[in-house]
């Protein structure tokens, strides 16, 4: 298992600049507006300390930051009983991710955006901006590279499987050790990568 966000139920929509540590006998989360917020641990908007386990409910505790849009942190659907849904285990490394917003779409208000085509061709525009399919690859490295980490981007180049320059994200990790007949232990790295793509309507 390895710390991460399964679920948002926050308001204002924004990105949300994560952080999710293990405090020994808790993981805690943070949020932050910015990335170079997050890196600095400064002007964190809001945190939970909360048990370790998957599908953990996140009720969050707003901090003297407010939200990059200025409205109070909320919950997007009042119904529901927590802010995020979190997974972790004791002894998993430290990870930040960012997540959110759920669209990009504004309000439309201008006048001449009130018409039922405009309308419609706008929206279409910004959800193929949003929208994107994930494509997942698996395979070994030829060594162990010990600054490799969840969550971190690579960019991938391989004349066998097609791929030039492709951007992927670290999703999993395996570090295999083997040991051969003179007693040398040799370490291997298996890792899955998550390659996004955009989708359009």
């Amino acid at each position: 298992m390895a710390f991460d966000i399964l679920d948002s139920n926050l308001e204002p929509n924004q990105p949300w600049w994560t952080k999710i540590s293990d405090i020994v006998s808790q993981m805690r989360i943070e949020l932050f507006n910015s990335q170079s917020d997050r890196d600095a641990g400064i002007n964190r908007v809001a945190f939970a300390d909360v048990a370790f386990g998957s599908s953990v409910n996140v009720s969050l505790t707003a901090d003297s930051t407010a939200p990059a849009y200025g409205e109070p942190l909320a919950k997007l659907n009042a119904i529901l009983s927590y802010h995020l849904i979190a997974t972790g285990a004791d002894g998993d490394l430290e990870k930040k991710l960012v997540f959110g917003p759920y669209t990009y779409i504004k309000a439309i208000e201008d006048p001449l955006m009130l018409t039922e085509n405009m309308i419609r061709d706008r929206a279409t525009v910004e959800i193929n901006k949003g929208t994107h399919a994930t494509l997942v690859r698996s395979f070994g490295l030829d060594s162990h590279y010990p600054a490799l980490n969840e969550g971190e981007i690579l960019t991938l180049s391989s004349s066998k499987r097609g791929l030039l320059a492709i951007r992927n994200r670290i999703d999993r990790l395996t570090i295999e050790a083997t040991i051969d007949d003179k007693k040398e232990m040799r370490l291997i790295d298996t890792i899955e990568c998550v390659e996004f793509k955009d989708v359009r309507r």
